[in-house]
């Protein structure tokens, strides 16, 4: 990879280089790569900060500019504010989405990027909250490939990407934590209902935590 990388940059001649998430990349491997002459942007978005320096063998690459993408861990935080370089909070811009979709009145959205156990664990949140509270709304499972198999009859599937355009729609939203969901769905967060999951190094369960902003300075 980081061969791959160096022979890329010299080939394309880059003069700006965007970093996503990583800043050494997912691997460390831009610790390795001579970043001399390129101009360094690093978007800023929440990680196992300690989970991800044990990945990096070698000096964090020193960036122009950071965008902050969302709210970050307080060690993350430090260490941007250590670079000394501006910082700029931005936000992102969804692409033009699919022509609505007609969904049942006050139905229960449950929005995942795969069908697998993760998703039949959204829907039994949302079924299991819906009996909790003597509900008996339509459910309507918005995930990629054919209809998943633990899905009841009445359930609803749609395969559907992007799917931003049907939250305004929907009662409520059932989802995971991750950057992009819990960013579109901001404008919506009185009915969001997300369920963080275990991943290697994005913290879906520091992004949904309650946290004032702007960031702390210490």
């Amino acid at each position: 990879l980081t061969a791959w990388l160096n022979s890329l940059l010299k080939a394309h001649r880059a003069e700006k280089l965007f970093i996503d998430a990583f800043p050494a990349g997912i691997l460390g491997e831009l610790c390795s790569i001579d970043l001399s002459g390129i101009e360094l942007v690093y978007l800023a978005r929440t990680l196992q900060w300690e989970k991800y320096l044990k990945r990096v063998n070698g000096k964090l690459p020193l960036f122009k500019k950071v965008l902050i993408l969302e709210k970050l861990p307080p060690e993350q935080w430090r260490y941007l504010k250590n670079l000394n370089c501006p910082m700029e909070t931005i936000s992102l811009v969804d692409p033009p989405a699919h022509p609505q979709v007609d969904l049942p009145k006050d139905c229960w959205l449950i929005v995942h990027s795969d069908s697998n156990a993760e998703l039949h664990q959204l829907l039994d949140y949302a079924q299991k909250t819906a009996e909790l509270e003597k509900l008996n709304p339509a459910f309507v499972v918005v995930a990629p490939g054919p209809r998943p198999c633990f899905l009841r009859e009445n359930d609803i599937h749609l395969d559907i990407y992007p799917a931003h355009h049907l939250f305004s729609s929907a009662a409520r939203v059932f989802s995971g934590a991750g950057f992009n969901i819990c960013r579109q769905m901001l404008p919506y967060s009185d009915k969001h209902y997300p369920l963080p999951f275990a991943r290697s190094l994005d913290d879906q369960f520091f992004r949904i935590k309650k946290s004032p902003q702007p960031f702390p300075d210490d």
